[in-house]
């Protein structure tokens, strides 16, 4: 039985980088699919997604990142809940709790990090000691 070159698999990159990218952008992006988003949007997210592959990002392009962030956060991009009323829930408490919020620095940003951080090792210490 021979092959023809019609059944030969060709492997090239992909024409997005898929890293930092979601489900959807991944589809949409990586593999051509249509979007569903209304085009400013799916602007936000595109232009998002490049800040977030800039690995050493200007301070100018930090803020850009954080307050594309800010912004798609308060439409509900950064909740995944498949639980129609818990993400009402969630679309309430990002309103109510980030209405009058600036953006966070970047200082804000690590210390915030750092903190979760420490958090992590404690609570992982305690888990760790009481086996």
């Amino acid at each position: 039985m021979q092959k023809s070159d019609a059944a030969r698999l060709v492997i090239s990159e992909p024409f997005a980088d898929p890293r930092g990218m979601g489900f959807t952008a991944t589809l949409t992006q990586v593999f051509g699919l249509s979007t569903t988003l209304d085009l400013a949007t799916q602007q936000q997210i595109d232009d998002r997604n490049a800040l977030a592959r800039i690995e050493q990002r200007s301070d100018a392009q930090q803020k850009e990142l954080i307050a594309i962030n800010e912004k798609l956060n308060r439409l509900g991009f950064m909740n995944e809940s498949r639980e129609p009323l818990y993400q009402e829930f969630l679309s309430a408490w990002q309103d109510v709790r980030y209405a009058d919020r600036p953006p966070l620095t970047p200082e804000a940003i690590a210390k915030r990090h750092e903190a979760m951080k420490d958090l992590i090792r404690q609570l992982t210490s305690k888990a760790e000691q009481s086996h």
